[in-house]
């Protein structure tokens, strides 16, 4: 099953069932925007691409995307916020698995 790691304001992001490490977004319910966000995308933008160079980092792999995205009424900032929370989730979900397999090998 997939796993949602944002879903507001028109905005969803979650991995792919196939390929956890990859991540879907999807303005609308991916009606006319959808984009694959592969291996460490979600992190590289999360952590290293200001929101204002979003656009230019997304057309190096999806020419098409910035185009979709302004037929929304959405910005690059409101994109960005999405990876930002997005990532954010998906961390607070990894250290949550590690703090409960080191309770588990600690006995509490």
């Amino acid at each position: 099953m997939e796993r949602v790691l944002y879903n507001k304001d028109r905005i969803k992001i979650q991995e792919l069932e196939r390929s956890p490490e990859d991540h879907e977004l999807m303005i609308d319910g991916g009606e006319g925007v959808y984009l694959i966000l592969q291996r460490d995308i979600l992190r590289e933008f999360a952590e290293s691409t200001p929101a204002h160079k979003l656009l230019d980092k997304i057309r190096n792999f999806d020419s098409t995307f910035s185009h979709a995205l302004s037929k929304t009424g959405l910005s690059e900032y409101d994109i960005h916020l999405a990876i930002c929370r997005a990532y954010t989730n998906k961390e607070k979900a990894y250290l949550g698995e590690v703090i409960t397999e080191l309770e588990k090998k600690v006995g509490i």
